[in-house]
């Protein structure tokens, strides 16, 4: 017969320091598991430390579709099923474990009554136990099983195991949500180096001092260099000899006018030695570490070079090479009268040729161009040299279409009497332009993100636990000698700061979710009456403890149509932010009032107020503002993130007034109907 297997080899260890020592095992292979199948390997080598099983696997819940999947499974009396065979053999009962609260303990016999009732249909499963522990979330929500089997005739698992994996399943719980959040964010990376690598544009990023850091796949095909051989460099180094200085003084320019918009075009040399014309648009890359890249599109415009030089040395050459091109390539005078335009403008206008010739520019290019124009004009410097701008060309069919316009004075017997307008149509290169925007942007947000996240878990929620061990280490230390007012206080420090640590992981867990659209959002009428008076009694201890009265006043049918969870969240973190930030024995007023087509909810209290600069600060993900308390109550900032989220997320405004000594006014809407 098979024994009972022990939780540890240490006889010495009580079943409370196991929990323990697990619990800062799977804590530790969190941070050294660098995807989340690993993580599962190592949760399984933890937990097969202290319970002998013969198989051992995972199943995940996706509250969004609605099904189950089994991304880990390890058997000693076979080999892996696939995942098809897998979800055959164990859907039926993973299904009914997780329609229940508890740990579930099946023996053989109990299955046969669970298939025999058709309760459970997994004809295929064959063991003497089976155990399945639901996985919860700090909100009590399961998100999956771990589950436990064994092929032996002897009954083995026991209550002491039900208490150990159900002590150690919420840690393994948000283990796996923490991985899951971490995998979402290198996803937003592997986008952006997707759309890097696959951009018809040579990409460069470069450091402050013009070294460059990165290049796309494209300098092989331009520039005949592989990005490996690029990088390091000084980006002069590819550039012709007469432009270098040229280069070195715009990258200066484009770091001390960072919002300005830096585009020019210079002469590079490619690896065998040839001359490639490019046009280079800059912008500037401020990284959530404090350190500045300058980002460059290059486009190669020798093409575009080469006609334009036809052109000028030869009217006839010009003709042949700007009826076979591309662009818009247009000549008028000086007031504006067109005298040619080839058949790639008229394209472009959607015009005949007899209906532009002889009007005026302006009837095709908006004010813009004729301002430019008289700049152009004007500008004795730029006599003869190219002038590049951007403006709207107008088709009588599809509207405005961006187009980027090179300026040439054509000479006529010694002086300039006719402009050479050369248009390319820029709408392909504008949508990459602000897709490279987009994916900047989202990978800026997903690094102020998770350095907000991994902020709040290395000093916010490290510095409670700190306070959590310092009282329960006096009161180890010191229960002997100390009276009964001085253990009440100590186990109300204890509380105190357990219940700060629950909202926080509250906050994290609900922030969490909805960064990955995993929060489920079911929106409904709820009074808001009602739901101001569960936040405030959750909240009138720590209320009562600084002498400070809430003071609801609401509409009557003050219906609010929106997500009751949400909205309860919301009430709680800026009633609670309110207590913090008053004087003891003042009020707090939280109101609810009836508008046309929503529900206005504000929160007034008498306290420290702020300065109005620091009002748009709250809500920013990307600025870390905190402020003290009356109390030296400390905060994250992450409450009134997610409220302003949350809020969104549920079709209102949020919004503040306040002035520094006279209190502050939070207020947010919600729709009063569906939409």
């Amino acid at each position: 017969m098979e024994k009972r297997v022990e939780f540890s080899s240490e006889n010495s260890l009580t079943n409370s320091q196991i929990i323990s020592q697990t619990i800062l095992k799977i804590s530790e292979a969190v941070n050294c598991s660098s995807s989340i199948d690993e993580l599962y390997n190592k949760i399984y080598k933890i937990i097969s430390t202290y319970i002998n099983t013969d198989s051992f696997y995972f199943a995940i819940y996706n509250y969004r579709t609605k099904t189950i999947t089994y991304p880990f499974f390890r058997s000693k009396l076979e080999s892996v099923p696939d995942p098809a065979e897998l979800k055959n053999q164990v859907d039926g009962i993973t299904n009914y474990a997780l329609s229940k609260p508890n740990p579930l303990l099946i023996t053989s016999k109990m299955l046969k009554e669970l298939i025999s009732s058709g309760v459970v249909e997994a004809d295929l499963l064959r063991f003497s136990e089976w155990l399945g522990v639901p996985l919860k979330s700090l909100d009590k929500k399961t998100i999956g099983l771990l589950a436990l089997q064994r092929s032996a005739d002897e009954l083995i698992y026991n209550e002491e195991h039900i208490n150990f994996l159900s002590s150690i399943s919420q840690h393994i719980a948000l283990a796996i949500k923490y991985k899951q959040s971490e995998e979402f964010l290198k996803s937003s990376e592997q986008k952006f180096r997707i759309l890097f690598e696959k951009n018809p544009y040579m990409l460069f990023i470069l450091d402050e001092k013009g070294k460059i850091v990165d290049a796309n796949a494209r300098v092989n095909i331009d520039m005949e260099y592989s990005p490996e051989e690029l990088k390091g460099l000084n980006v002069t180094k590819v550039f012709h000899e007469e432009d270098k200085e040229i280069v070195q003084q715009t990258l200066n320019e484009c770091l001390l006018n960072k919002d300005a918009d830096h585009k020019w075009e210079l002469r590079k040399i490619s690896k065998s030695g040839k001359v490639v014309w490019v046009r280079e648009s800059a912008s500037i890359l401020n990284l959530p570490n404090g350190e500045v890249q300058i980002f460059i599109a290059c486009e190669n415009i020798n093409e575009h070079k080469q006609i334009l030089q036809n052109l000028k040395e030869s009217e006839e050459k010009y003709r042949l090479l700007a009826e076979n091109v591309d662009d818009m390539i247009l000549v008028h005078d000086q007031e504006g009268k067109i005298i040619y335009i080839n058949e790639a403008g008229l394209g472009l206008t959607n015009l005949e040729a007899d209906k532009i010739i002889n009007s005026n520019v302006s009837a095709i290019l908006n004010h813009e161009y004729s301002r430019k124009v008289f700049e152009y004009l004007s500008d004795e410097k730029k006599k003869d040299s190219l002038f590049l701008f951007e403006v709207d060309l107008i088709n009588k069919e599809k509207g405005k279409i961006p187009v980027e316009i090179s300026l040439t004075k054509m000479k006529k017997r010694n002086h300039y009497e006719h402009i050479l307008l050369v248009a390319r149509d820029i709408r392909d290169r504008k949508r990459t332009e602000e897709s490279i925007q987009k994916y900047n942007e989202e990978l800026k947000r997903s690094n102020y993100a998770k350095d907000k996240f991994f902020s709040i878990i290395a000093h916010d929620l490290r510095s409670p636990f700190n306070a959590l061990l310092s009282y329960s280490d006096i009161l180890l230390d010191e229960f002997d000698e100390l009276n009964r007012e001085e253990l009440k206080e100590y186990i109300t420090h204890i509380n105190n700061v357990s219940a700060n640590i629950f909202d926080l992981l509250n906050n994290l867990l609900d922030w969490s979710k909805i960064q990955t659209d995993k929060f489920y959002f079911s929106p409904e009428v709820i009074d808001m009456e009602q739901t101001i008076s569960k936040a405030c009694n959750l909240l009138k201890e720590i209320a009562k403890s600084k002498n400070i009265e809430l003071l609801i006043e609401c509409d009557d049918r003050c219906l609010a149509y929106a997500d009751q969870n949400m909205i309860s969240t919301v009430l709680r973190n800026i009633i609670s932010n309110a207590i913090k930030f008053s004087n003891e024995n003042s009020s707090i007023e939280i109101s609810a009032q009836n508008d046309i087509d929503k529900v206005i909810v504000s929160v007034k209290d008498y306290g420290i107020g702020m300065l109005q600069e620091d009002i748009h600060k709250l809500f920013r993900i990307d600025i870390n503002h905190t402020t003290l308390g009356t109390k030296q109550e400390r905060g994250t900032g992450l409450g009134l993130i997610l409220s302003k989220e949350m809020i969104e997320k549920n079709s209102g405004h949020i919004f503040v007034e306040s002035s520094l000594g006279n209190g502050s006014t939070f207020s947010f809407t919600l729709p009063n109907k569906m939409r």
